[in-house]
């Protein structure tokens, strides 16, 4: 998978960012929060609550476990289950739409909405707006806001949150 690193210019830093300080808006102190696909582990500092990265290589500098998202069935509670810029680069998504469904209470999810694969090697998939929300359609959209893609001027992501 792609992975947001240190070499990424300043404008992919701060949409990242951004969007872990959107879903940071739906997990609180007390949550046990599931970060999954943790990356290089700075939702640590931006989410609230007790943070569980996962990750296929998680970074050293941070207790994240090691999983493949592909087949991976979480076997402790947790609250919120953030996966942003994930699901569109999964092989199968059974496994971990039904890990994020296993939230007690949030699910915060962000994915392109434009077509990416044939661009982009790392993904698997193409999502719309209305294909996404249909993943989770027995969850609540409580939060949907597309990201204007600042070169293009046009929205080319989406961000999500889903209650119970």
């Amino acid at each position: 998978m792609e992975r947001l690193t240190e070499a990424n210019d300043e404008v992919q830093w701060t949409i990242h960012r951004y969007r872990y300080q959107v879903a940071s808006q739906f997990t609180r102190d007390s949550d046990v929060v599931l970060d999954a696909a943790c990356g290089i582990g700075y939702g640590a500092g931006i989410l609230s609550g007790e943070w569980i990265g996962a990750d296929k290589e998680p970074p050293d500098r941070f207790d994240a476990l090691t999983v493949d998202l592909n087949t991976w069935e979480p076997t402790f509670d947790y609250d919120c289950f953030v996966g942003l810029e994930t699901i569109e680069h999964l092989d199968s998504l059974d496994a971990y739409v039904a890990a994020a469904k296993r939230a007690l209470r949030t699910i915060v999810i962000s994915t392109p909405i434009i077509p990416t694969i044939h661009f982009n090697p790392f993904h698997k998939r193409d999502f719309t707006k209305e294909s996404l929300e249909e993943l989770f359609s027995d969850w609540q959209v409580v939060h949907y806001e597309p990201q204007i893609d600042p070169l293009l001027g046009i929205p080319t992501y989406g961000i999500w949150a889903f209650a119970r």
